[in-house]
């Protein structure tokens, strides 16, 4: 997380799972990055009882994440991406793309 900016959120991990963040980030405010979370097919009996999605989140360097974003286990952000604010990335995202919306999808490419 070297010369990364992150304003305020949450970051949770769990059940061996992990979140990296690479250099020159910038993640603005009331950003959620859940490298676990429930799993919806498994929705039954008491919550502390239930399954629980897990995967590694990788941002890498010089990505910038928009505020209100959430981002789901097993995502990988590629160099030089934008999340737009208030997406929901459930997907990995490619290098240089913006993503936008619920869930996030491509919005456009940029050249190298």
């Amino acid at each position: 997380m070297e010369h990364s900016y992150f304003n305020s959120g949450r970051i949770a991990s769990g059940k061996g799972s992990k979140v990296v963040i690479g250099k020159w980030c910038a993640i603005a405010h009331n950003v959620n990055i859940h490298a676990i979370t429930h799993d919806p097919e498994d929705a039954t009996g008491p919550e502390e009882s239930r399954g629980a999605k897990v995967g590694d989140i990788i941002i890498e360097d010089n990505v910038w994440i928009g505020s209100n974003t959430f981002i789901l286990p097993g995502v990988k952000i590629g160099k030089g991406s934008v999340v737009a604010a208030n997406a929901v990335v459930t997907k990995d995202v490619p290098e240089r793309t913006v993503v936008g919306g619920v869930p996030a999808k491509v919005i456009k490419r940029m050249d190298k």
